[in-house]
C-alpha cells in the first residue's frame, strides 16, 4: 500500500490501547516500524532492475521483521527510559508485520519467506492506493482525538471496519476470479492460470487475466454488472531467427522472473525491430505499461539497446 496508509494504520493500532498504556512513544514506535520496511526504496539508487529484484525482499520478510524489530525496539526502549526491552521490540515487530500485511493484499508481490525463497506472494485484494481503506483508517484515527476520554473505542471500531473491508475485498476477489475462469472456459479456452486483479477506485471492479496455451486473455468488469465478459487476446509469441537474441538479455530474464502474466510484442518492420515485454498484472490503467522492457535489434539480431523503459 501507499506510505500514508501504512503510517495511518500503524497509528490507529497504537490508539487501540498501546498509546494509552505506554504513552506517545508507542505511537511513534508503531508508525516508524510500520513505515520502516520501505527503507528498501533506497535500492532505487542502484537502478530499476536492481530495485525490482530486491524491493519487498528482506525488509518485507518474516525473518526481516524479527531482525529489524530488535534495534528499533532498543531505540524506543532507551527513549522511554523504561526497564523492560521486549515490549518495545514486540511493538516494533507488530508494526513491521502490519506493513507486510498491507503489502500482501496488493498485486505487486512480497517476498515474505525470503531468504528461504524469492517467491513473491500476492493476495490481489486491493489496488496499491485504495481511498476507501485509507478513509476508514483516517476517519477512525481522527475520531480517537474527538473522544479523548474514550479514544480506544473509535480505534477498535476502526480496526473492525478495516478488517471488514478486507473481508469484503476477499469476497469480491473470489467472485471475480470465479467469474473470470467461468467466462474463459465458456469460450473454450484451456485455463492454465488465472487471476482477478484489483483496479483503482472501486472494490467491485476487477481485471480478469487468463493464461491459456495459445494466448493470454484480459478483461475488465464489475462484479455488480452481469454483462457477459469480453476478453482481449494477447497471442503467445515465440521469437525466432534474429529476434531470438532478445531472450538472452539480463533485463528480459529479470522481467520473466518478476512477471506473472508476461506478454511479448514485436514492433517495427524496417532496419530496426523492437521487442517489448510487459506484464498484464499491471496493465489495468489505459495507456500505462509499468515495468516495460524494450529490446531494440538490428537486421542481424544484434542488440542495439535494451532495458527497462521505466515505471
Amino acid at each position: 500500500m501507499d506510505n500514508m496508509t501504512h503510517g495511518l494504520a500503524a497509528a490507529l493500532v497504537a490508539r487501540a490501547g498501546f498509546s494509552q498504556r505506554m504513552g506517545w512513544r508507542a505511537t511513534a514506535a508503531l508508525v516508524i516500524a510500520g513505515e520502516f520496511p520501505d527503507v528498501d526504496y533506497a535500492l532505487r539508487l542502484g537502478g530499476l532492475p536492481f530495485f525490482l529484484e530486491y524491493h519487498r525482499g528482506f525488509t518485507h520478510s518474516l525473518l526481516g521483521a524479527a531482525v529489524l524489530a530488535l534495534p528499533l525496539g532498543w531505540l524506543f526502549w532507551k527513549l522511554s527510559g523504561g526497564k523492560r526491552y521486549w515490549p518495545w521490540a514486540g511493538l516494533c515487530f507488530l508494526g513491521i508485520l502490519l506493513h507486510i500485511l498491507l503489502d500482501l493484499i496488493t498485486s505487486f508481490g512480497t517476498m515474505v519467506l525470503y531468504p528461504l525463497t524469492s517467491t513473491r506472494y500476492a493476495w490481489d485484494l486491493l489496488f496499491i492506493i485504495d481511498p476507501f481503506l485509507t478513509g476508514i483508517i483516517l476517519s477512525s484515527f481522527l475520531a480517537t482525538y474527538l473522544l479523548k476520554n474514550r479514544s480506544i473505542v473509535p480505534a477498535r471500531i476502526g480496526l473492525a471496519l478495516f478488517a471488514g473491508y478486507l473481508l469484503l475485498a476477499a469476497f469480491n476477489h473470489a467472485q471475480a476470479l470465479s467469474r473470470t475462469k467461468a467466462a474463459a472456459l465458456a469460450e473454450g479456452h484451456q485455463v492454465l492460470k488465472a487471476a482477478a486483479l484489483p483496479v483503482p477506485l472501486s472494490p467491485f471492479r476487477w481485471s480478469g487475466v487468463v493464461e491459456a496455451e495459445e494466448a493470454t486473455y484480459q478483461t475488465a468488469f464489475s462484479i455488480l454488472d452481469q454483462t457477459p465478459l469480453t476478453f482481449v487476446a494477447y497471442p503467445r509469441m515465440n521469437l525466432n531467427g534474429p529476434l531470438k537474441s532478445a531472450e538472452d538479455e539480463e533485463s528480459v530474464h529479470l522481467f520473466r522472473w518478476f512477471a506473472r502474466f508476461p506478454v511479448t510484442e514485436v514492433k517495427g518492420d524496417g532496419r530496426l525491430r523492437v521487442v517489448e515485454y510487459f506484464d498484464l498484472r499491471f496493465h489495468v490503467v489505459p495507456g500505462r505499461k509499468p515495468f516495460l522492457v524494450r529490446v531494440v535489434l538490428d537486421e542481424e539480431g544484434r542488440v542495439v539497446k535494451s532495458g527497462f523503459a521505466g515505471l
